[in-house]
């Protein structure tokens, strides 16, 4: 598989699994919001440009760290939502957003 791959196995139980499906499949069950969003973002990160700069990424970090977690907040207390989400999906979407914005930072030409 290549970096822009991803695989998901999601069974709504393993009631008819046999023990070598789950250890061949590598299950590994972990509730949502006890893993939190961050790890994500530190992972999204690895991504960006190469062109980006130490400066531009504390700027990013403070903007995301003073933003997300009230957003969050705010979305689950005061929002209706038609389809639930979870806290790593919303996150997920909004650096998907972020990164094709920072397409501009890909050329050297841009810092010229």
């Amino acid at each position: 598989m290549s970096a822009n791959m991803n695989m998901m196995f999601e069974p709504m139980d393993l009631e008819i699994a046999s023990p070598a499906t789950v250890s061949r499949v590598g299950m590994v069950f972990l509730q949502p919001h006890e893993m939190g969003w961050h790890h994500l973002y530190e992972s999204w990160k690895n991504t960006l440009p190469t062109t980006f700069k130490e400066d531009q990424f504390k700027v990013l970090d403070s903007l995301i760290l003073v933003i997300v977690d009230p957003i969050l907040e705010f979305l689950r207390a005061e929002c209706l939502e038609e389809s639930p989400t979870e806290d790593q999906n919303l996150v997920t979407s909004m650096m998907r957003i972020m990164k094709i914005l920072f397409k501009c930072w890909e050329s050297e030409e841009f810092y010229q």
